[in-house]
């Protein structure tokens, strides 16, 4: 037999947009939304380096505004780097909140790769909580670990990035609700 939501003892109003908890209460459902989406930022130019200074990564950049304090950012995107004759190079993620650019993941150690040999797509996912209703910027930086030739958005191994096709790297983030 069924039972209607006249014979439950529960509080609150039953409606279209509310839920049962579990303390046998009628909710509304709340955070977890996404608030916006930024641009995505990409880029397809091949780059050779072999600085061991963290340098900014043209067009991989983007920002967002928070609405509220409580919200969280989701950063991801994906990101291609090729060390050549088995050189290790480094992505670095920062966020400037009104402060300053600071580090917030070293991609390369966060997925538990100190140095990349061959061409590797480099996964980037971090959620932020930078607490702030300001415009907060992400953006990523490489470097060579000793210097040695390392490229950027080469798709396949090889020495030289003047005969590789080129690979896609792209960073976003989103704005979570709380």
């Amino acid at each position: 037999d069924a039972v209607g939501v006249a014979e439950l003892s529960a509080t609150g109003t039953a409606s279209s947009s509310t839920f049962l908890r579990g303390d046998n209460a009628w909710a509304a459902a709340g955070g977890g939304k996404i608030g916006q989406v930024s641009a995505m930022a990409q880029t397809y130019t091949q780059t050779g380096f072999t600085t061991q200074t963290l340098t900014d990564w043209s067009g991989m950049t983007c920002a967002l505004t928070p609405t509220a304090t409580s919200s969280k950012i989701i950063v991801m995107g994906t990101a291609h780097i090729y060390g050549a004759n088995n050189e290790n190079a480094n992505i670095m993620l920062l966020r400037d909140d009104g402060g300053g650019f600071d580090i917030i993941l070293a991609v390369a150690d966060y997925i538990g790769v100190s140095g990349m040999t061959g061409s590797d797509l480099l996964p980037i996912c971090f959620v932020d909580s930078p607490s702030v209703t300001v415009e907060v910027t992400y953006k990523l930086q490489y470097r060579s670990d000793v210097g040695g030739q390392c490229y950027l958005n080469v798709n396949d191994g090889g020495d030289s990035s003047t005969n590789q096709e080129g690979s896609n790297s792209y960073l976003y983030c989103m704005e979570v609700l709380a």
